[in-house]
């Protein structure tokens, strides 16, 4: 075991992993449309113009052009390959997770929420418990993913 693995908060990483769920989710929906339309913007007759100078002067704006959608395609197909690799590591802790521990930090740590927004209250609610037991409740919830994303 590396030395530095002991110091590493594992309870705020699993916290960060979680709220970057719906964003690695978007990236993996959305990126293959995305390339198509820079490289549709290109294709367009008007985008790119080899034969006579810009309005900026530059005469190698079009290859420059060209040059700057192929490093952005490049950019995004990488973001694409994080994201497909953050969510093969992260949904198989996610699935071992029990179907109320997932409620709990949805509820805590879902998109668009805040934390403290009410939350306490909901989980209290839908499990017929006080709110302290709710904050319990996620926090046995948050030690058990990171647990199961970085073991011991």
């Amino acid at each position: 075991m590396e030395i530095f693995w002991k110091y590493i908060d594992k309870r705020g990483a699993a916290i960060a992993a979680l709220k970057d769920r719906p964003y690695m989710q978007y990236i993996i929906d959305h990126t293959d449309q995305e390339i198509k339309e820079l490289y549709q913007s290109l294709s367009d007759p008007r985008s790119v113009q080899f034969e006579y100078t810009s309005s900026s002067g530059d005469v190698h704006a079009g290859e420059s052009k060209i040059a700057g959608a192929i490093d952005k395609s490049s950019v995004m197909e990488h973001r694409y390959e994080e994201a497909l690799a953050y969510m093969k590591w992260f949904e198989g802790a996610w699935e071992a997770l029990s179907e109320d521990d997932r409620y709990v930090l949805e509820a805590f740590y879902g998109k668009d929420r805040e934390y403290g927004d009410g939350v306490a209250d909901e989980i209290s609610e839908a499990f017929h418990i006080e709110r302290s037991s709710a904050y319990r409740r996620k926090n046995r919830a948050v030690e058990k993913l990171a647990l199961l994303l970085y073991g011991n």
